[in-house]
C-alpha cells in the first residue's frame, strides 16, 4: 500500500492488541472454527522477553520519569505472560500428552527496542535465535515430531 493508500485507515501493530495472539488464536479456532479444545495442540513462537526483571531496590525511587521508560516493556511482557498462563492451563494434559508448547527467547533490553532496525542489532537477533534453536533443540524436536 502506498502512503495515500492508506491515509484514511487507522493502523495499529497486531502486537498492540495481542502481542501474545495466543489465546486470541485458541478462542478463534474453539468458536467460529469449531475445533474441539482437545483436538488442539498449539506452538506459540514469542518475540523475545526481558532479561532483567525489575527488583524492588531498583525501582523503588523511579519516579514518573524513571517508570515512563519502561512501563511500556512491563506491560507488554506481563500481559504475554499472563496468556501464556491462561493456556497452558487450558491445554495442560499429561506429561507425556503435552498440548501447548511456547518458545520464547531471552532477549537484552538495547536488542529488544522496536526501532533498532541497525545492522549490528540484527546480527545480534539472529546470534540469539541460533542460540536459542541450539538451547532448545529437543524441546523443538519434541514439537515436531507432535506435529507429523
Amino acid at each position: 500500500m502506498t502512503g495515500s493508500e492508506v491515509g484514511h485507515l487507522s493502523l495499529i501493530d497486531g502486537g498492540v492488541f495481542a502481542n501474545n495472539p495466543t489465546l486470541a488464536a485458541l478462542s478463534e479456532a474453539t468458536g467460529s472454527c469449531e475445533a474441539r479444545i482437545d483436538n488442539l495442540f498449539i506452538v506459540s513462537l514469542g518475540t523475545g522477553q526481558g532479561a532483567r526483571p525489575i527488583s524492588l531496590k531498583r525501582a523503588v525511587n523511579w519516579g514518573l520519569v524513571g517508570w515512563s521508560t519502561r512501563i511500556l516493556d512491563v506491560v507488554m511482557d506481563s500481559v504475554s505472560q499472563s496468556v501464556h498462563h491462561q493456556i497452558y492451563y487450558l491445554l495442560r494434559g499429561t506429561t507425556s500428552q503435552q498440548r501447548y508448547c511456547r518458545l520464547q527467547p531471552i532477549i537484552e533490553k538495547g536488542e529488544r527496542r522496536l526501532d533498532n532496525a541497525t545492522p549490528s542489532n540484527i546480527v545480534n537477533l539472529k546470534k540469539i535465535a541460533e542460540r536459542f534453536v541450539r538451547d532448545n533443540r529437543s524441546q523443538i524436536e519434541k514439537i515436531c515430531r507432535a506435529l507429523e
